[in-house]
Order: structure tokens, then sequence, then C-alpha cells
């Protein structure tokens, strides 16, 4: 199989798998096992921070390997594995411990897909098939949660387990058709990029650069104001008992994803034109909007304008981000373990909103934990006006003097 033909096939087939159950978990264990909120919170922040933890280790990894396609195999077969886990076994404990299984596949399964995608395209190429690869990433979300809704009416919450174990073997297998003579590792790495005879950089140096910080800290404050949001609405509609959890869940993931097909597909077409920064700050502006929407949703039918929002933030962030690393690292040999670093953001911001929220909608209600998450990607919007964004012809090295800046 032609590999760039591969890309967007695996990225569609990959959207039910990387995450695990996603935000499927939480309806599930409320539903299911009848956990409270402060439980569900606890799990999925184990998970979270989990992958926190792993997201910089499983960076390197494929830096250091150079065969992202290998390792994006056996990060799907441990997400399968830790998934499965938890349809025989009730115990807390357990759950823990597949979660852990679950989140340390995503933390390797992000960074090699990724390395994938600049493997086969190298630099020039990659912010528009990042946005291709996000498009079909979020069709396949569509898909999959189309294909939940339609088994749960027959197996229950469960179903999300085994669309998601369906998807994975179709991943496998493509991975496996996959032509292996397109997938460079050099040019995944960018070392011919750098001059002949200079050493690869260290990961210590690329840490140093003040611009991947401030990015990664952008990225950490959209999850703190984004990430519980939805996992928090399915357990509202539980609570109240105003409708299915699963069902409502399926419809918003829907509704998010439909959304983010276009944005993605919109943004990894303007992005050279744009620039970063601007979109950084839409993309945060609007998970701020969409906390203050949630905070006045009365009925279950406001579920479906907060997902429209958050299918328009997410969806520019998605692409924006992982261009801006790149942008930052790319001829470093460092690539993916920067990578690492923002999932590691991700993972972190999403542990530490799932903890928290779930504590305070325990405790001070949903309503009001969604006014406090706006916090947080509201002070987003002010880092990212610190980024200023100077974007480079395309073919030119980023390294030290990357596309990204920070402003004095």
């Amino acid at each position: 199989m032609d590999a760039r033909l591969a890309l967007p096939v695996v990225n569609f087939l990959m959207a039910d798998v990387g995450g695990g159950l996603g935000a499927f978990l939480s309806t599930w264990l409320a539903e299911v096992r009848h956990w409270t909120p402060g439980q569900i919170g606890t799990i999925i922040a184990v998970g979270s921070l989990m992958g926190a933890l792993c997201a910089a280790p499983a960076g390197s990894i494929v830096d250091r390997l150079g065969r992202p396609r290998l390792l994006l195999g056996i990060a799907c077969g441990m997400i399968v594995i830790g998934t499965l886990l938890l349809l025989p076994f009730q115990a807390f404990l357990v759950v823990v411990a597949a979660q852990v299984i679950v989140a340390a596949g995503g933390a390797l399964g992000a960074p090699s897909l990724s390395g994938l995608t600049l493997a086969v395209v190298g630099k020039e190429r990659f912010p528009r098939q990042q946005g291709t690869n996000d498009a079909a990433n979020h069709a396949g979300n569509v898909a999959a949660a189309l294909a939940i809704a339609g088994l749960a009416w027959m197996v229950g919450p469960s179903a999300a387990v085994y669309v998601l174990v369906l998807m994975a073997a179709a991943t496998l297998v493509t991975l496996f058709l996959m032509d292996p003579k397109a997938i460079d590792g050099e040019r995944m790495r960018g070392r011919k990029r750098r001059q002949r005879g200079e050493k690869r950089g260290l990961t210590r140096s690329v840490l140093k650069d003040r611009r991947l910080w401030m990015l990664m800290a952008v990225v950490g404050l959209f999850q703190l104001g984004s990430s519980a949001m939805l996992p928090l609405l399915g357990q509202r509609v539980v609570a109240e008992g105003s409708g299915s959890g699963t069902t409502w869940m399926s419809a918003c993931v829907i509704v998010a994803q439909l959304t983010m097909v276009p944005v993605a597909l919109a943004t990894g077409r303007l992005i050279d034109k744009v620039g970063r920064r601007p979109l950084l700050v839409s993309a945060c502006a609007i998970a701020t909007l969409r906390c203050a929407l949630a905070v006045f949703a009365g009925s279950n039918w406001w579920l479906i304008p907060i997902e429209i929002l958050d299918g328009l933030g997410a969806g520019i962030f998605s692409v924006a981000v992982p261009v801006a690393v790149a942008d930052i690292t790319y001829g470093t040999g460092r690539t993916q373990t920067a990578m690492g670093g923002t999932g590691m953001m991700l993972a972190g911001g999403a542990a530490l909103a799932s903890f928290a929220g779930g504590q305070a909608a325990q405790h001070l209600g949903y309503y009001a934990t969604f006014g406090i998450m706006g916090v947080f990607p509201a002070a987003a919007i002010l880092l990212s006006f610190a980024l200023n964004v100077t974007d480079a012809p395309s073919g030119q090295p980023s390294g030290k003097a990357a596309v990204i800046k920070a402003a004095a």
C-alpha cells in the first residue's frame, strides 16, 4: 500500500484506539459500575498521569530507534490488552492497572504516528499532511461513535470496547501492508538538514529552548480547560437522570468530530499563510467560550453547541501544536522527544483536570466547575501572545533559528 495513502487510513483507524475508551470510559464506569464522579475522576487521572510520565521517554524511543511503524503496532497492541482487561474485572486496582497499560500504549502511539508522518513526507509537507491526518482521525472518531451508538442498543455501554478491538485489528493490518521503503528514519529525524559532521542534538539542549517550554505551557493550560469537559458533561447527564449517558456521549463525540474534520483540513492548508500564533490564540479563545457556555447549559440540547465549539478549538489546536513543535526542533534529531514533551503536557493537563474536575463536581457542582475551568484557556491566550510567529520559507531549517521565537 502506498505510504501516503496509508497515513490517513492509519489515522482514521487509530482514532478509536489511541486513547482507549476515552470519553466513553467515564459513562461506562458510571452506568455499569455505578462509580461516583470522584472515583471516575481518579481513575482517569491515574491513566492520564501515566501517559504524562511515559510521553517524553516514548518520544525519545521513537527518535532513537527510527522504527515508527513497528512502535505504532506495539502501542496498538498495548491499548487493546489494557482495554480488554476492563471487561472481566471490577476491582478498583485492576481497572487502574488496565488504564496504566492503555496510557503507556497511547504515550508511545502519539509520537510514533507523528514520526511515521515525518518519515514519509518530510518537514516541508508536514503541515498540510498533519491537517489531512487530523481530519482522517476525526472522521474515524465519527465512524467509531456511530458504531458504538448502534451497538449500544444491543450490548450496552460495552459496545465501545468491541468497536475499539475491531479498529485496532484493522490498524495492524494497514501497518503491515504499508510500503516500508517509503519510511525513512533519517527523514523523520531531519538529519539530512544538518551540515555534514554536525552531531545530533542532545535532548537537554532541545529542552533548554524557552520557546518549547512556552508552547508546552499553552498546551497544559488548554487541556485544563478542555479535556475534562466532555466526561463531566456525560456524568452530569447520568446524575440528573436526563437521558442515557452513552447515547448523549455518542452524539457529542459525533458533533465535535464532524466539526473537526473540515477545521483540521482548513488549518493544515492555511497554517503557513496565517501563522501559528493566531491559530493558537483562536483555539484558546474558543475553549474559554465553551466553558462559559457550559455554565449556562440548562438542558441536554445545550451539549450540541458546546461540542461544536470543542470541534472548532480542538481542530485548530491539534494541527497547530505539532507543526509548531516541528518548526522548533526539526533537524535536531529530537523532534519526537519534543512531541513527547507536548504529549506529557496533554496527558498531565488531562490528569489534573480529570482529578480536580471530578472532585470539584462532587463538592461544588457541575456548573461551578465549568466556570472555574474557563480561567485556564483564558490564561493560555495571554501566554500565546508571547509567542512571536515569523514563519520561515518552506524547506529552510528551523533549529535555533526556529519558526517560532519567544518574545522578549
